[in-house]
């Protein structure tokens, strides 16, 4: 049996000795010994005891060419074109890349560039034929070389090197997408650096870092992917008063939903969920955009009625009711005088029109076409516990935002109860009490008149 402690010890020793022949010799002398078979019974466990030493002298090695070879040495990129098998070559790639983990950051050019190389030749590796789990693995070392370059308070080289690692890494979702994050940071910190105050020059700035992305993200294939960083290109844009380039990336975000609609056909609608929830976040931010003065009042909601109409939702799970609602809530929102936040330095609607009586008026307008189209929806779900719920969280919210002293919406609220109580799924004494604490909420608020509070109560006791 071959002493395996003895042979690593001689070979461990002849290496730090500077005596590199020796060490390769018994390398060699155990890979040759793989080739005996004479014994099988005792050949795995050789074969164990060999592949350790071999081990051993690989390591050794690699910490040597770890220690010796810089990212900054002139012999090291002509060293990984050595490997002329593109496998080999992608592995050695993958190994240096990966070596250069850790918390630091460089703005050495020559470093920088020995990497983009080296991970321009990972890049290049990948095909329709690579799986997909070696093009994230691929994509998850880029883009920890993309975080890795910083140049600090040199803002417009930064954006540079985003640029060229754009033109460089284009196959790869998860590296543009990076690259959108890495750019919406980039302004972000430019904002905070003039403390919100932009002069001619950043605001030069930040307007080109909204450019990148708006035109970035068309080359990610990935639809959700897409659907999310437009709206948060859109956001950081507003937050930095572009307001043009937020208004084209919540347009252009509403134009992918369609896309989003055809691919979940493909998966029988797994993921509609998203959706909903999608639009819930896209709501609250309509509601601090701006209208732009070349397209009228109310467009990008109207827009985004459009969408939600043409998706093709699941009726019994009642997804677009509760949509049709939280636009409800938006409209009532943007009735208000003012509104319940705002980002900072940019006039809302509510500062734009003053609440003004035609603007009112579209509100109005707009949400008379919501009730219907949520009613009608009503009754497509049919009777159900579902359906019940709906109703009742309709009728709240009509109580709580609607003009009480209007006689249709008081007439909208009878025929709500009314369907309520007649329901096979009805909780009555939930839901008088419920109405009750509403009513008496406002009488308290002296928000209706006595006339109008005692008919909405008399609808309880009907």
């Amino acid at each position: 049996m071959l002493d395996d402690e003895q042979l690593n010890r001689e070979l461990v020793l002849a290496w730090n000795s500077e005596q590199r022949v020796k060490a390769l010799k018994i390398a060699i002398q155990c890979a040759k010994l793989l080739s005996d078979t004479d014994v099988l019974r005792f050949y795995p466990s050789k074969f164990v005891l060999i592949t350790d030493i071999l081990d051993s002298f690989g390591q050794l090695v690699y910490e040597r060419l770890r220690t010796k070879i810089g990212l900054y040495k002139d012999n090291f990129l002509p060293l990984i074109d050595l490997f002329q098998q593109e496998n080999c070559k992608v592995e050695v790639c993958k190994l240096v890349v990966s070596s250069c983990t850790g918390s630091h950051h460089t703005s050495d050019p020559v470093i920088t560039n020995a990497l983009m190389y080296i991970c321009s030749v990972l890049h290049d590796s990948v095909n329709a034929m690579t799986v997909e789990d070696e093009a994230r693995q691929i994509g998850e070392l880029l883009c920890n070389v993309v975080r890795k370059v910083d140049y600090g308070r040199d803002f417009e080289q930064q954006l540079t090197f985003y640029v060229e690692a754009r033109g460089a890494f284009s196959n790869i979702d998860l590296v543009l997408a990076q690259l959108v994050q890495c750019v919406n940071t980039l302004a972000v910190n430019r904002r905070q650096e003039v403390k919100g105050n932009h002069t001619k020059k950043t605001g030069a700035f930040v307007r080109a870092c909204a450019a990148y992305c708006f035109i970035t993200i068309p080359s990610i294939s990935s639809v959700k992917t897409r659907l999310e960083l437009y709206l948060l290109s859109g956001q950081v844009a507003l937050f930095n008063y572009c307001l043009g380039q937020a208004d084209a990336c919540f347009k252009a975000a509403l134009s992918v939903i369609p896309e989003w609609s055809q691919q979940e056909n493909e998966k029988n609608r797994s993921n509609e969920y998203f959706l909903s929830s999608y639009i819930k976040k896209f709501l609250s931010v309509l509601l601090v955009v701006p209208d732009s003065p070349d397209r009228g009042v109310l467009n990008l909601i109207r827009i985004l009625l459009n969408s939600i109409q043409n998706y093709e939702w699941d009726m019994q799970s009642g997804t677009l009711c509760y949509l049709y609602m939280n636009v409800l809530d938006l409209l009532s929102s943007m009735a208000q005088e003012s509104y319940p936040y705002h980002v900072d330095k940019v006039e809302s609607n509510d500062t734009l029109y003053g609440s003004d009586p035609k603007f009112i008026q579209e509100i109005n307008k707009m949400c008379s076409v919501i009730l219907g189209e949520l009613l009608s929806q009503l009754k497509r779900l049919g009777s159900c516990r579902r359906q019940f719920n709906l109703v009742l969280e309709l009728l709240i919210k009509v109580a709580i935002n609607a003009d009480l002293e209007d006689s249709g919406i008081l007439t909208l609220t009878s025929n709500l109860m009314q369907l309520i109580k007649k329901h096979e799924f009805k909780d009555l004494k939930y839901m008088v009490g419920l109405i009750v604490l509403v009513i008496c909420t406002y009488k308290a608020n002296e928000n209706i008149s006595e006339q109008a509070f005692s008919k909405l109560s008399n609808l309880t006791k009907e």
